[in-house]
């Protein structure tokens, strides 16, 4: 509860500050470039996932089981190994990749191009030290820096772009502010812990077990690939399948809908570690209890913010600027699923830390590629709405198919409904 609540006031304020971040870039920018820094800002989620290879949730997974056993070593070896791969990895994507997105949208250039792969990395880094830190149960220092300062800091920087050159600025110019600002934040939060530190990064004894980390970690790489790529490959498609004046009210109203997962993302990040111990110590009671009150919490608060979103979300959205009211149908559509995504508990991390990854990469791909097959004529019908709706399906269709898989499978059932259960398990 003292890890949840730090992680939830974390998470509340960072919501506020993701608001305000996207507001004062929108204020920064015109609402064409708007759309093309949304597309951008996306291209570099994409990669910078595609490019850990499952490292973060391995990492998590392995480092808080070493930790709690005392075997410093594999716990140093396992940070290591995570490092360099998800750096390899990341830069060769976003390199091999670049000529593609010159190629389809030669208007785009080469210096947004190159500044979305850096800002790509920087993504990288950022989020898988904050998985570290997790496994250590460091919750503020794994998620404050980045959620909180980092967005602080950017907001502070963009008032006198803002003041002095309204709507004037280039993509490349804010991404570039981002990157530099995002790798400053990351190299003081490292420091700050014994595990992270340069000279524990790269120079303390380590061991490995490599033949136990690597055939996990593909189908942990699946199954983090799959959950990040439909909102943003979204906002990547319309970006190159219509203008940025169409793709930008569709960035703001994803972001905007984010909002619905903020509890439970604040829930799964206490939980992970404690999920892991709990499979491991065969103590299946506690584990659905854990996870039935994680829905309860998460899927209550998502429902009273939807209903905040019904409310006020074309106001919420008139902020950004002129002709961003008609994200709204998009922004309902989306934060219902991600309702139905909060009710169901924390489906994504019982399966990836009790040995289920690769089923859950199979329910995944089951769901989402039947949605991204969809994707491409659905625009073309519908424009972002078509879009929305693939996304819709597949965020609340896999977790209501790993919800029946973790029922038949395990015995366990991480949705509210999973309240009923505790009684019956011994």
């Amino acid at each position: 509860m003292k890890g949840g609540l730090a992680a939830l006031v974390i998470k509340v304020g960072a919501a506020g500050l993701q608001f305000a971040l996207f507001l004062v870039l929108a204020q920064a920018l015109n609402a064409s470039t708007y759309g093309t820094f949304g597309f951008g800002f996306s291209l570099a989620v994409l990669l910078a996932v595609a490019g850990s290879f499952g490292q973060r949730m391995l990492s998590l997974r392995y480092v808080s089981i070493y930790a709690a056993q005392g075997q410093n070593r594999l716990a140093t070896g396992r940070i290591r190994d995570g490092f360099w791969i998800i750096t390899l990895g990341t830069v060769a994507l976003a390199v091999l990749s670049a000529p593609a997105f010159i190629w389809m949208r030669p208007e785009l250039g080469w210096p947004f191009i190159a500044a979305t792969g850096v800002l790509a990395l920087a993504m990288a880094w950022a989020e898988y030290f904050a998985f570290v830190l997790r496994a250590y149960d460091r919750m503020s220092l794994a998620l404050a820096p980045r959620d909180v300062i980092w967005r602080g800091i950017v907001i502070f920087s963009a008032i006198p772009v803002i003041l002095f050159w309204p709507g004037q600025n280039s993509a490349a110019q804010i991404t570039w502010l981002l990157t530099a600002l995002l790798v400053a934040t990351v190299l003081v939060q490292v420091h700050l812990h014994p595990a992270t530190q340069p000279k524990a990064l790269f120079l303390a004894p380590a061991a490995y077990d490599r033949a136990t980390w690597q055939p996990r970690m593909w189908g942990l790489w699946g199954v983090s690939v799959l959950q990040i790529a439909a909102p943003n490959l979204v906002v990547v498609l319309l970006g190159l399948m219509l203008s940025p004046a169409d793709t930008g009210p569709t960035f703001a109203a994803l972001r905007i809908a984010l909002l619905m997962n903020l509890v439970l993302l604040a829930a799964n990040m206490v939980v992970s570690p404690t999920i892991s111990r709990l499979h491991h110590d065969g103590k299946t009671r506690a584990l659905q209890r854990t996870c039935a009150t994680v829905a309860a919490i998460a899927g209550g608060s998502a429902l009273l913010i939807f209903l905040g979103l019904i409310l006020f979300g074309v106001w919420l959205l008139s902020l950004f600027g002129t002709g961003f009211e008609t994200g709204y149908n998009v922004l309902l559509i989306v934060a219902g699923s991600y309702a139905v995504n909060a009710l169901t508990g924390p489906t994504s991390v019982l399966l990836e830390l009790t040995s289920h990854d690769r089923a859950a990469f199979r329910l995944l791909a089951r769901m989402n590629l039947i949605a991204m097959a969809a994707m491409i004529p659905m625009i073309w019908a519908f424009g972002p709405v078509g879009a929305a709706l693939c996304l819709a399906l597949s965020v609340a269709g896999w977790n209501l198919e790993a919800v029946r898989y973790t029922r038949r499978e395990m015995g366990i059932d991480p949705s509210v409904l999973g309240l009923m259960r505790q009684g019956q398990l011994s």
